[in-house]
């Protein structure tokens, strides 16, 4: 299976003239930092160099730190990366791939702007490397255009996506937005069966993000999960596995997640199925109440486990 590449490979043609036997520089000044270039490489590569040179307000130092104001993810790596790019060749980190639509943001380099996007719609189409590109396609140097691209395949193969040890890394709130665009396609689906479908793909990868997260995190998906409900199959807590003599509440191969007092949510890992049961509060103080003074918890979760295999 393929990997995830651990960086990306930009090129750029340079033409093959021969240079003049005096070649001119120029020193891209950015936070302290000082980058030395060939006069003709940036001017041919950078549009925002080109109009400077045009307007004759280009220095041989050019301060590039006002632009900052504009590009909040630029940095000197990302600049130095863009240099690369003029250069001929840039090897970019997967860290450092915003900083550098950053800088070819800024300094308008928009053939490598547009080659790393690329790059990254085509690694939104496998599954080891959409989480990579899902938790990054909502800065605001990726244009919206290749944001629905990069979330539109990333779509179709979420199933798979979700399931890499990298999809738990992505942040809350670039979740978030990938979890509303999957929202608005089960919502505009042309049948019940694409809807079902999509409602079951958000829950697999809510369930999987939410394992082991705070209450506060899980509070911010409680409204998606209702918003789904309509859409999941009404029998899908009968794909609960069989209580068995463990007195464990979940089998060792489901994940529990609970989103609220009376709401549980489990993934099946062998199935990747994702289960479901809505316990009433009342229900839950009447299980409760019947224990014996001093009953264990185990002996609690024991006879939660089997109402559910009477569902």
């Amino acid at each position: 299976s393929k990997k995830m590449p651990a960086s990306i490979v930009v090129e750029r043609k340079i033409s093959t003239q021969k240079a003049s036997a005096i070649s001119t520089y120029r020193v891209l000044k950015f936070c302290g930092t000082r980058f030395r270039v060939s006069d003709r490489r940036i001017s041919t590569s950078s549009d925002y160099i080109k109009k400077l040179i045009a307007r004759g307000k280009c220095p041989v130092v050019i301060s590039l730190d006002h632009l900052k104001e504009r590009q909040p993810y630029l940095t000197s790596d990302g600049i130095a990366n863009a240099i690369d790019y003029a250069n001929g060749c840039a090897i970019i980190p997967q860290n450092k791939v915003v900083e550098s639509l950053a800088a070819s943001n800024a300094l308008q380099m928009w053939e490598m702007y547009e080659e790393i996007s690329g790059q990254l719609v085509s690694l939104a189409s496998m599954p080891q490397s959409a989480p990579f590109v899902i938790a990054i396609a909502n800065a605001d140097v990726i244009s919206t255009s290749s944001r629905n691209t990069i979330y539109e395949l990333a779509s179709q193969i979420v199933d798979e996506a979700v399931t890499q040890p990298t999809f738990p890394l992505i942040s809350l709130c670039s979740l978030k937005v990938f979890i509303n665009f999957l929202m608005g396609k089960m919502l505009n689906a042309a049948n019940v069966d694409n809807k079902k479908a999509i409602a079951k793909s958000i829950a697999k990868a809510l369930v999987i993000w939410l394992e082991g997260r705070s209450d506060a995190e899980r509070e911010h998906f409680q409204e998606i999960f209702d918003k789904i409900q309509p859409y999941r199959e009404e029998n899908i807590v009968n794909n609960l596995v069989t209580p068995n003599e463990s007195d464990e509440f979940m089998s060792e191969n489901e994940i529990s997640v609970k989103t609220s007092a009376a709401k549980v949510y489990a993934l099946d890992k062998k199935s990747g199925d994702v289960i479901e049961d809505y316990w009433p509060e009342s229900e839950l103080d009447i299980v409760s109440s019947r224990q014996p003074a001093g009953a264990s918890e185990t002996q609690l979760n024991h006879k939660c486990k089997t109402r559910l295999s009477r569902c």
